[in-house]
C-alpha cells in the first residue's frame, strides 16, 4: 500500500475512532467518583479501552496488508500505544492543572499529542511493515 494511502486511511480511523474514544470518555468522566485528577484518570482509563478498539479498526482498514496474527499485533499495539500513553497523559496533566486547559481542549490537544508517535510505533511494530 502506498504511504499516503495509508496515512489517509489511519487518519481517518483515527477521526472515527477519536470520536468514539470521546464519547467514552465523557462517559467515563461522568461515572468517576474520584475528584483527584478526575480529567486525567479518566484520560487514562478511556485511553486503555481506545487501544483495543483502535487496534481493531487499524487492522482492519489501516494495516490490513500486515501478516501479524490477531493477539500478536494487539499485545504489540498495547506496548506501541505506551509511548503515546506517557506522552498524552503527561500532556493532559499539564494543561489541566498547570494551565488550567478546559478538560475538553485538552483531551483534544492529549489527542494530538500522540498520533505521530503512535502511527509510526503501529506499523513498525505493531503490524511489522516498513
Amino acid at each position: 500500500m502506498a504511504e499516503s494511502g495509508r496515512l489517509k486511511k489511519y487518519l481517518s480511523v483515527g477521526v472515527i475512532g477519536n470520536a468514539i474514544g470521546w464519547i467514552i470518555y465523557n462517559s467515563i468522566y461522568i461515572l468517576n467518583p474520584y475528584a483527584w485528577n478526575k480529567a486525567t484518570t479518566t484520560w487514562l482509563v478511556s485511553y486503555l479501552i481506545g487501544v483495543a478498539q483502535q487496534h481493531e479498526m487499524h487492522r482492519r482498514w489501516t494495516f490490513s496488508d500486515s501478516e501479524e496474527k490477531y493477539i500478536s499485533s494487539l499485545g504489540k499495539s498495547y506496548l506501541a500505544y505506551s509511548l503515546g500513553l506517557v506522552i498524552s497523559t503527561l500532556v493532559n496533566f499539564s494543561l489541566v492543572n498547570s494551565l488550567d486547559v478546559h478538560i475538553q481542549i485538552s483531551w483534544f490537544l492529549s489527542v494530538v499529542s500522540s498520533v505521530v508517535v503512535n502511527y509510526i510505533f503501529l506499523k513498525r511494530l505493531a503490524f511489522n511493515l516498513t
